[in-house]
């Protein structure tokens, strides 16, 4: 495989981009911007089949070893499915934020890696206060959704 697509062949996963934000602490507000990495329907079915993949491949894995297997095998085969259904949920997935400390101004550039409708909180570098990111509503509304749905519900 050379790594080259065919002409007409689609992405499943779309390109990062910056979309606005606010850093808040208690009553002050900061802007801000997220990295957001979209999960079309086909990138989100293949993430969701590959963690159960690696979960029952771990809990095939586990039956080898002495006393733990007791613990290990079912606790994996039940973690696959709620692993792969939060997989198929994950529409966005924020990948940094950066801006600046509303209380102390402090520039802040905070790797995320977590999914959109998690609450997202944070600690200045400066002055170690805590900080919550405030994302736009149209990025709330488009978590949540129906994972069958192909578009997120109106609201």
């Amino acid at each position: 495989m050379t790594g080259v697509r065919p002409p007409g062949a689609t992405q499943s996963r779309a390109a990062p981009h910056r979309e606005p934000a606010e850093l808040v602490h208690h009553d002050r507000a900061a802007p801000a911007s997220v990295g957001v990495l979209g999960h079309g329907r086909r990138d989100r079915v293949r993430r969701a089949v590959l963690a159960l993949a690696v979960c029952w491949g771990a809990a095939v894995a586990a039956v080898f070893l002495p006393v733990l297997h007791f613990v290990l095998v079912p606790a994996l085969l039940v973690a696959g499915p709620v692993v792969a259904y939060g997989r198929l949920r994950q529409r966005l997935t924020l990948l940094d934020v950066e801006g600046a400390c509303p209380a102390c101004g402090a520039a802040i550039r905070e790797p995320l890696r977590t999914d959109a409708g998690a609450a997202i909180e944070l600690r200045c570098g400066g002055c170690r206060r805590a900080l919550v990111v405030r994302l736009p509503a149209h990025l709330r509304r488009s978590v949540v959704s129906d994972p069958a749905a192909g578009a997120p519900e109106a609201g």
